[in-house]
């Protein structure tokens, strides 16, 4: 282990990160010592292709969704699967009147 932690960079092709943050990217380069070329910032996929520029992804969900063009920006609430968690709704009345107060001052052309 000593001599890999002194020598890292030769035995190490590439490190992987979902992050595309340049301070993220200088915090690996130290921590893993290596060249800044070795980081590789891959995203998210489940999310990307979300904020992408495939365009005829997009027209499809639209169309499956029936989101018409004009609508610019659309606010998805996903919550994850936790194998672990609990079947109670997380929020409490006050988080969602809070919620339910923000979406009624947004521009109407948002759908959520």
């Amino acid at each position: 282990f000593l001599r890999l932690k002194s020598y890292p960079d030769q035995y190490i092709d590439y490190v992987l990160t979902p992050s595309k943050r340049k301070y993220e990217q200088e915090i690996l380069t130290k921590a893993f010592r290596v060249d800044s070329a070795k980081i590789l910032d891959l995203g998210y996929p489940r999310n990307d292709i979300l904020f992408g520029y495939n365009l005829d992804f997009k027209r499809k969900l639209r169309e499956k969704y029936g989101i018409p063009i004009n609508i610019k920006r659309v606010i998805l609430y996903a919550p994850t699967f936790r194998d672990a968690g609990s079947l109670r709704f997380p929020f409490k009345n006050k988080d969602l009147e809070n919620l339910n107060t923000i979406l009624e001052e947004m521009d109407p052309s948002y759908p959520f």
